[in-house]
């Protein structure tokens, strides 16, 4: 028979929540100054946000296999510094529905994100120039793949086995390197991205962002979302929406402080400035 205290601690385990996952569950190497991520337990659930720096060495590096079977993670956030994800590295991640990708990435492994069964979307950023083969293999709810830049090269079967209609949205200004709007590009049936993320361009200086131009076709409602890759937007920058004549409206978020000289001169439809 168990003694009443046992009894206690067993049921204050049994409604306590999930902890997030956090560094203690992660492996790594370290060589000169730089991180790699080599492994994760297989018991870590929830969110997981990767530090920038582990015993203030930079994380540069995700590497292969380092997630792979984490079928309980539901997010990761890869940080700024880090310029490859390896080979199925989240291969079987079958929880996983989010993976933010930092700007500073230029290659994704083959088979990365392969069997990702509750991925739904993913964003490639600008400086990704070559996705591996069966990169995105099976990821069965895959709806759409935002790239932030010009169409890269793509390895074999690398959007093989997805579900009908998988959109590549693309920005206006890359469109070119894809196809026309309406065809297809290794399967992905090509689109134009009105998102915020695609039609601005910012700077990034020491954890804030100034907003400095938007694609001039852009048009409609505009949301400015009040970060972007993690960091504060806090400032419109000169000229920054200058004949940007189809916005109707743009919508500036609560950290704002500046907005400088001709930010929306010759916006000629633009009705509404919150």
């Amino acid at each position: 028979m168990k003694s009443l205290p046992a009894l206690l601690t067993l049921s204050a385990c049994a409604v306590l929540p999930l902890q997030a996952a956090d560094v203690s569950d992660l492996t790594y190497t370290t060589d000169d100054g730089r991180v790699t991520i080599t492994d994760c337990d297989e018991n870590a659930s929830g969110e997981l946000l990767i530090p920038d720096a582990i015993e203030e060495n930079t994380v540069t590096e995700i590497g292969s296999n380092a997630f792979s079977n984490c079928a309980s993670l539901t997010s990761v956030t890869i940080p700024e510094g880090v310029t490859s994800v390896g080979r199925n590295t989240f291969s079987g991640c079958a929880s996983l529905t989010s993976v933010t990708i930092p700007d500073s990435v230029t290659a994704i492994g083959s088979g990365a994100f392969s069997n990702c069964a509750s991925l739904t979307g993913i964003t490639v950023p600008a400086r990704v120039t070559r996705i591996e083969e069966k990169a995105f293999r099976e990821c069965a709810n895959l709806t759409s793949v935002t790239f932030l830049g010009s169409a890269p090269t793509v390895g074999n079967l690398a959007f093989d086995s997805l579900g009908d209609g998988v959109q590549a949205i693309v920005t206006p200004e890359e469109r070119d390197s894809f196809g026309d709007a309406g065809s297809l590009w290794n399967g992905l049936l090509i689109v134009d991205c009105m998102d915020a993320l695609c039609i601005l361009t910012w700077s990034t200086d020491d954890g804030v962002v100034i907003i400095t131009d938007c694609y001039e076709e852009a048009s409609g409602d505009l949301l400015i979302p009040d970060t972007i890759e993690g960091n504060a937007v806090i400032g419109i920058g000169s000229n920054a929406f200058k004949n940007c004549a189809g916005l109707t409206s743009v919508t500036i978020p609560a950290g704002v402080t500046t907005i400088d000289t001709s930010a929306f001169e010759n916006c000629t439809s633009l009705t509404s400035v919150t």
